[in-house]
């Protein structure tokens, strides 16, 4: 009952339910820090294991501290973890007078203390900022603010469907008229950057003496940068650009130093980061490719699909299998690149860097730093800001979900207020007929021969309470012959006139399958499923309101979860790590998935999409990615400007994987189909029905975490991080972390400009999930998913998702293991006299 009742009554319980938590949290925290305290802290001359300070000093300061440390003492303030000092004019940070050199063992102190920095800091901020935005929420839709509304508030911007449209791209590029002549003189600017950064690690530190000879480089990357953004093609230069982008960024590592010493030259080399980054964006971005549009041949009959991945035809150079996995694995520590500046970071190099800086100097660099700083994050904090604004306004528009979490396999999520007289649903419905409606249930007969007829069974409870005409449709496929579901089904056909199924004996794919689906519609709007996700009528008549009366082209459900997910009972038995995947996909939904249906695309997630039966004929699905459902998406808004809504009460119940092998398999999946988004991303560039900004938007969030291709852009965001971190001053204070004798530092201005959208989106996360009960959500979210679910993902999933993506395009769409563990759910089912009672009826019209 967290969710019920009104906004004002809602934010009271949330500040009732969270802040025993909250209080039973500090309690903890602020006891284990003053045992560590105690343990450790004998003298301050010693150390201050497991202290936190404020530092605020100048250079000159810090370098003399060792000698102010035998004059100034540093008790410990009355929480045990904040340093106070006695003489703050003259001394306000303590650095050992002869720090130890970094072991090995240390570092890995320093890395884990600096992660548990942002993770606890992260999840600390978020319960705070949970109640401030529920609290905020409330009080804007007393003040009338925008935040909540029953119709989309650009409704009338949606363009119907119309068949006789035409693709809306812009031209491509055009091709260069001598492009052996380019490729020339890329390959000799790459060969000479090879020869200069050979010839900067026979220097020590890579310290250039001439102003000149800095100058010549910045000049040359500028040069270099015009040209390829100019005249370099992908078709013609490819991973020339690549090799040229990596290049760049090496060598500004390897001069930082020398760069350091100017803030004029720091500003210029960070926009010319910026700048390198756009180069690969461009080239690859504005590739010519194939417009796809139905209809499409089945898969095993495209005979021109590309063969070759991400490396091109020279992937053919390659034939042994281990070289092919030894060249992942390197492509994959490479792709670890933000990991390797956080790692730099935890080191004592960005202290030692500037021991040649100047006091003044450090302060107008520390100043460029924190302006930079903000332009290259202003993208992240962006995003997370504005997935927090839509979230709370899915909260606000929130209806309670009965037995939320708690309803078996089989059982449809419900709303209470579907079951109400006077609901606001079933008043709007009253004035608005349901237009016609196909559940279309695609399967792989081997995989879900098993659980089928159970999925059949609850849309036939369904359509007797949807009050228009609404159809099923099953198309399957198979290698092999199922006698007894096929009777069964031919069975049940017979039985239920609204019923239908159909066997693609030419399909090797789930697109061949909703294909064929598409090619029969007769309805008004289509729902296209997975066989195990559940929706129930109520969704498909707010979606009817959505696509029909809003002019929508696509409506997205908003995805739940059952009892046995939640528990981690599956097939197998226990299965603790699909819990956590379950808290993971019910309470940290991706950016897109809380931003896409805001920002008017018609966002389509595979299962619970409902489209109108005119715009998916005219957009299909494409066998030649495995993720048809985003591709789909893509092409419907760059093609033809079609738009779409995703609503937080249209709901729709899916099951994870049952075993850890299922879920590695099903990610990797979903990862290499946002890998393969890069061609639906060419198309959206050169869309004419796309602002600029929402071209940007796509970009960064699709394209700037690609291997190699991110190094530019990733080290401009972390140089500055490392020129803060480097020495304390007024306007730069850093936050001291001191454990067994290991001291990790974070700038408070990067900490900040960090962590708080980061926990605002945890934080709105948090309020707008149907995941209950939310202290476990929170747990889940802060401390489980960061160290269980997100270190398999960035480590098994992404590595194979590598290897995928290189080597070849034509992958094959695993299907993911369905699961047959019966119901356990601890609340009553569906079949009930509850759910017979006036839910029996069509909705929109009155029981007696």
């Amino acid at each position: 009952s967290f969710s019920r009742g009104t906004p004002l009554e809602r934010s009271v319980q949330s500040v009732s339910i969270v802040f025993p938590y909250l209080v039973e949290l500090m309690f903890w925290r602020l006891l284990i820090t003053l045992v560590l305290a105690s343990a450790e802290c004998r003298t301050y001359e010693e150390s201050c294991y497991g202290g936190v300070a404020l530092l605020q000093s100048s250079a000159k300061e810090v370098r003399s501290s060792g000698q102010a440390l035998k004059k100034n003492q540093a008790p410990w303030s009355d929480f045990g973890g904040l340093i106070r000092w006695t003489d703050v004019d003259n001394l306000v940070q303590r650095i050992d007078p002869a720090p130890a050199t970094t072991t090995s063992s240390s570092l890995l102190v320093r890395v884990l203390v600096s992660t548990a920095v942002l993770v606890v800091s992260a999840s600390l901020l978020a319960p705070f900022l949970f109640l401030l935005l529920a609290a905020g929420g409330t009080i804007a839709q007393a003040l009338g603010w925008p935040l909540s509304s029953g119709k989309s508030n650009v409704a009338s911007a949606a363009k119907v469907p119309d068949s006789t449209a035409t693709v809306g791209l812009l031209p491509p590029r055009a091709k260069v008229s001598w492009p052996w002549l380019v490729t020339s003189i890329c390959l000799v600017d790459v060969l000479l950057n090879v020869v200069f950064i050979l010839l900067l690690l026979r220097r020590q530190e890579g310290v250039l003496e001439s102003p000149h000879a800095l100058l010549s480089l910045v000049m040359e990357t500028l040069v270099g940068s015009m040209f390829f953004l100019l005249f370099a093609r992908w078709d013609d230069q490819r991973h020339i650009i690549t090799a040229w982008q990596v290049l760049q960024s090496i060598r500004f590592f390897l001069i930082r130093r020398t760069i350091y010493l100017n803030p004029g030259v720091f500003i210029v080399s960070m926009l010319l980061l910026l700048l390198v980054s756009s180069v690969g964006v461009v080239a690859e971005l504005f590739v010519d490719n194939e417009v796809r549009v139905p209809p499409y041949e089945p898969k095993k009959m495209d005979f021109d699909r590309p063969a070759f991945g991400w490396l091109g035809p020279y992937a053919d150079w390659v034939q042994s299998k281990y070289l092919r996995w030894l060249i992942t694995a390197f492509f994959c520590v490479a792709d670890q690149m933000v990991w390797a500046c956080f790692l730099y970071m935890c080191t004592s190099r960005p202290e030692e860097d500037m021991e040649q800086v100047s006091d003044d100097t450090f302060k107008q660099l520390v100043r460029a730093a924190m302006l930079l700083q903000m332009v290259a994050l202003f993208p992240f904090c962006f995003t997370h800001l504005h997935a927090t604004y839509v979230l709370v306004k899915q909260w606000c528009d929130q209806e309670t979900l009965l037995r939320a979490y708690r309803t078996g396999p089989y059982d449809v999520p419900m709303l209470e207020d579907e079951l109400t007289r006077e609901s606001v649903l079933k008043t709007r419905l009253q004035t608005h007929k349901c237009r016609s409606i196909t559940v279309v249930v695609p399967a792989y007969m081997p995989n879900e021969e098993d659980i089928v007829l159970e999925c059949l069974d609850a849309y036939r409870r369904e359509e007797a309470k949807y009050p228009g005409i609404m159809r099923v449709m099953l198309v399957w496929n198979s290698p092999q012959e199922h006698t007894w579901i096929e009777q069964q089904l031919e069975e049940l056909q017979e039985s239920w006139p609204a019923f239908s199924v159909h066997r693609n004996h030419m399909s090797t794919s789930k697109c061949d399958n909703l294909n064929m689906a598409i090619s029969l519609l007769e309805t008004d709007f289509a729902l296209f499923n997975d066989v195990d996700t559940m929706v129930s009528a109520a969704s498909m008549c707010r979606a009817s309101l959505h696509l029909f009366e809003e002019n929508h082209s696509a409506v997205q459900s908003y995805l739940v979860h059952c009892w046995e997910d939640f528990s981690g009972i599956q097939e197998a038995g226990c299965f603790p790590f699909g819990a956590v995947v379950t808290g993971h996909d019910g309470v940290l939904p991706s950016l897109n998935e809380s931003v896409y249906g805001h920002m008017q695309l018609p966002f389509c997630n595979g299962r619970g999409s409902f489209w109108r039966s005119d715009a998916i004929k005219m957009i299909g699905f494409d066998h030649r990615t495995i993720a048809e459902d985003h591709d789909a998406m893509f092409r419907a808004k760059a093609y033809y400007g079609f738009t779409g809504v995703s609503d937080i009460n249209i709901l729709c119940q899916e099951r994870e994987p049952p075993d850890f092998g299922n879920v590695i398999s099903q990610r990797t999946r979903w990862m290499n189909g946002q890998m393969q988004k890069l061609r639906a991303l060419s198309w959206a560039v050169r869309s004419q029905h796309m602002s600029p900004f929402l071209k940007i938007y796509l970009v960064y969030m699709e394209w700037i975490s690609r291997p190699f291709q991110g190094f530019p852009f990733i080290l401009a965001q972390w140089a500055g991080i490392w020129v803060m971190k480097a020495r304390a001053t007024e306007v730069n204070p850093l936050i001291a972390v001191n454990i067994f004798e290991v001291e990790v530092k974070w700038p408070v201005f990067a900490l900040v400009i960090y962590v708080i959208p980061l926990a605002s989106r945890y934080a709105a996360s948090l309020l707008a999930s149907r995941y209950r009960p939310r202290w476990l959500g929170w747990i889940m979210s802060s401390l489980l998913v960061p160290l269980i679910y997100n270190p398999v993902r960035e480590t098994l999933v992404r590595f194979r998702m590598l290897h995928d993506f290189l080597w070849s395009s034509k992958l094959e769409f695993v299907c993911t293991t369905r699961d047959k563990t019966p119901s356990h759910s601890p609340s009553m089912s569906p079949s009930s006299s509850f759910f017979r009672g006036p839910s029996s009826a069509k909705l929109g019209e009155q029981s007696d």
